[in-house]
């Protein structure tokens, strides 16, 4: 038999036995829905094999580490609110053997005595996994000890991902054990688990992939619900498509509806088999670049015909949240307006709190200072206010510690913040992004860009896009990645021209790469929108700390021209 390194991720079912005897029907369509909706599409996105099924439990091979802790935690997350379905699981790298019977060796071995030993909700890692991660995952995990495991003949250290908390469903919808979507305020999208006729497995594991991945970036849009199901239901829009095979060739044919079941966009994609991985990751991005907008847009023109007085605090948040995208003062001027307005009509909304907040900080980082100066003082109380949940909600904990930053006298609090927050909230897309923020000011720009880029595939469709692109434009200037940081800033500032983020790292990386001319060009850009723009401001309005990174930017912007200010 070959043998061959791999990670192994073992997951078992919590308390099947019982759960059989209580409701043997119930059980079997909850793990029929478990792997059709959630984990099997989970696994071919992130090129996992099931190696073995035991009806209440799976190994899984991966060849990447990342790709194996990555699916994990999306599984876990996406079953903590189930009704019914607990998962334990262990994750391990090491050498396997395979024949048509069964699976061998340490790997196995491993992560199956890891998966029992892991609570009920949790991820159990060894140290050989753990120590191969990134840090944007590190902080989600615990040090739990060193452990004799049964029958293992060493001892194994153990980090531990502990049971994440059940969604408050008065904020969002819930699914069922048997997938149906209840109803939800917000815009809910049921994504139909992508259809496929052809019998070859090469292709309906890419089905399960393409799905998952687009659930995984349709997610990140924090205006929008999006589940995984077979039923439409209660669901604002659908999407439904059928990846099709002829020989190599491919063609993914979708349809978005609304909930009356008229359409509301349809396209097809092509592609080849033999690069089924690059057309699978770039064909996701596209369906997914091409639903939102026409969402966005229905929900924009639904909006606009209720005035301000009648809507609900969920549809001010939400109507709040459309106005960013174009980074401008009339956009932020909207958007404080509704998002005061979501706040005062329900004190209690945690997610408004976290908006408004967000939406403040971003103008004043983004030059608009005057824009959202009649908020000032609502700002402080929207802080008071929101310090009672910041433990259970993983943004606003994070803006909370931004709005008390000061710079380098705080910048351990503040990197301790991030830490924490990274373990709360890893998979969130605009938490993501707003840590890469964080850490460009605190000059980390490598750690800022895993997180810009973590964030950035799902996020990219959303409103929140240029402020993800212009913080990862400064972080490649911090890290000395100047045509990276040209190419970047040049389509951010095609796009939202009067966003000023990318004006100032475009013309520090034009000096810091000896393009001088190019440099003074795009400060005078700046100026010519922002005339109060200098280093002095840049550095108040952020709080940048001083290291060899920070300075690194701002050499940049002074070789660029840019004024010292006050």
């Amino acid at each position: 038999m070959e043998r061959r390194l791999a990670a192994i991720l073992a997951a078992d079912v919590v308390d099947y036995s019982r759960l059989m005897g209580e409701d043997e029907l119930r059980t079997l369509d909850a793990l029929q829905t478990l792997r059709r909706e959630i984990f099997g599409p989970a696994v071919a996105g992130h090129r996992g094999r099931v190696l073995k099924s035991m009806g209440d439990g799976w190994l899984v091979e991966f060849k990447s580490v990342a790709d194996a802790v990555m699916c994990a935690v999306q599984i876990q997350d996406r079953v903590a609110n189930h009704e019914i379905i607990r998962l334990r699981m262990g994750l391990h790298i090491g050498d396997i053997s395979e024949d048509q019977e069964d699976v061998y060796g340490d790997g196995v071995n491993v992560a199956s005595r890891l998966e029992t030993f892991a609570e009920p909700g949790a991820l159990a890692l060894s140290d050989a996994v753990f120590g191969t991660i990134d840090g944007t995952l590190r902080p989600a995990f615990d040090d739990v000890g060193i452990h004799e495991l049964k029958n293992i003949n060493r001892p194994i250290q153990i980090w531990m991902r502990q049971p994440q908390p059940t969604r408050n469903t008065a904020q969002g919808p819930n699914t069922s054990s048997d997938g149906e979507i209840t109803e939800s305020e917000r815009p809910v999208l049921a994504l139909y688990p992508i259809e496929t006729s052809d019998e070859r497995p090469d292709v309906r594991e890419l089905a399960n992939a393409l799905t998952n991945d687009v659930e995984t970036y349709l997610r990140a849009a924090n205006w929008l619900y999006t589940a995984t199901t077979a039923s439409s239901e209660n669901a604002t829009y659908v999407l439904r498509s059928v990846l099709r095979g002829s020989g190599l060739q491919l063609r993914l044919e979708a349809q978005l509806t609304n909930g009356a079941g008229d359409r509301l966009w349809r396209g097809k994609f092509d592609g080849d088999l033999n690069t089924a991985f690059d057309w699978q990751d770039i064909t996701s991005e596209d369906l997914v670049a091409q639903v939102v907008g026409p969402m966005l847009e229905a929900e924009k023109s639904k909006l606009s015909n209720i005035s301000l007085e009648q809507m609900t605090a969920t549809q001010c948040e939400l109507y709040a949240q459309l106005f960013i995208g174009s980074m401008d003062g009339q956009g932020f001027s909207v958007a404080m307006r509704y998002i005061d307005a979501a706040i005062e009509k329900d004190p209690k909304f945690v997610d408004a709190y976290a908006t408004a907040i967000l939406f403040f900080l971003a103008a004043i980082s983004a030059d608009l200072a005057e824009e959202v100066a009649p908020y000032s003082d609502r700002f402080n109380n929207w802080i008071s206010a929101a310090r009672p949940y910041r433990s259970s909600h993983a943004l606003l904990d994070l803006l909370i510690g931004l709005s008390d930053f000061r710079g380098d006298q705080d910048a351990a609090t503040m990197s301790r913040v991030v830490a924490r927050v990274l373990r709360l909230g890893a998979t969130d897309s605009v938490t993501m992004m707003m840590c890469g923020w964080i850490l460009v000011w605190l000059g980390r720009p490598e750690e800022a860009l895993d997180c810009f880029e973590k964030a950035s595939r799902p996020g990219r469709s959303g409103p929140w896009a240029a402020i993800l692109d212009g913080g990862m434009v400064i972080a490649y200037v911090e890290a000395d990645r100047n045509e990276a940081a040209i190419a970047l800033a040049l389509r951010v500032i095609e796009a939202s021209e009067n966003y000023s983020a990318p004006y100032r790292a475009l013309a520090a990386a034009y000096a810091n790469a000896g393009r001088i001319e190019e440099a003074q060009t795009t400060i005078a850009r700046l100026i010519e929108r922002y005339p109060m723009s200098s280093i002095s401001g840049t550095r108040k309005r952020s709080a940048y700390v001083e290291n060899e990174f920070t300075e690194r930017y701002f050499v940049g912007l002074r070789l660029a021209g840019l004024p010292e200010g006050e």
